[in-house]
């Protein structure tokens, strides 16, 4: 086989690779990336108060050890 027809064969079985992909409806994708971006929300929140409360906790610690 030459170069070419390796080529043209790999971009052949690629396309037969994406068409049998499950594409998600739009439905899915919306309720799917809403999900993510709940999820991801609500982590930011959680990590801001876990990072506020371990600095004033060492803030405090400093002013009573020093």
């Amino acid at each position: 086989m030459s170069i070419i027809e390796k080529t043209k064969n790999f971009f052949r079985l690629q396309r037969a690779e994406i068409l049998r992909i499950s594409w998600p409806t739009r439905k899915e994708l919306v309720s799917h990336s809403v999900l993510i971006l709940t999820v991801s929300l609500a982590l930011a929140i959680l990590f801001a108060v876990f990072d506020i409360g371990f600095d004033q906790l060492i803030k405090f610690l400093l002013t009573k050890v020093l």
